[in-house]
């Protein structure tokens, strides 16, 4: 599962949002005519767009009990980091039953 996501995000080169290399750009304003302007909304724009597409990618390569997980996340890096949680978490329970398993196989 998660080598599908990374696959696929890899292909579409989103994969440095989700992994939190690229973050949202922070509004910068400039005084003009009296009036505060933000300076850099197309780049914000930008980041939400990428990471909006990141969040599909990732919720719609989930099966429906870890896309319920997914529901409250609102960036594709906090999806991301609740996945590897998930996942280290299985991992440390399959290592022990398999140690366990190994064990009564003597």
């Amino acid at each position: 599962m998660k080598s599908q996501i990374l696959l696929v995000a890899d292909l579409t080169i989103f994969y440095i949002i989700p992994q939190g290399e690229e973050l949202c750009p922070e509004p910068t304003y400039d005084d003009i005519e009296n009036e505060r302007v933000c300076t850099n909304d197309d780049d914000i724009y930008t980041w939400r767009k990428k990471d909006c597409y990141a969040r599909l990618l990732i919720f719609n390569s989930t099966d429906e009990v870890r896309q319920k997980a997914l529901f409250n996340c609102r960036t594709s890096h906090e999806m991301w980091g609740r996945l590897n949680t998930q996942y280290l978490q299985r991992a440390a329970d399959n290592k022990h039953l398999l140690h366990r398993e190994f064990l009564n196989l003597r």
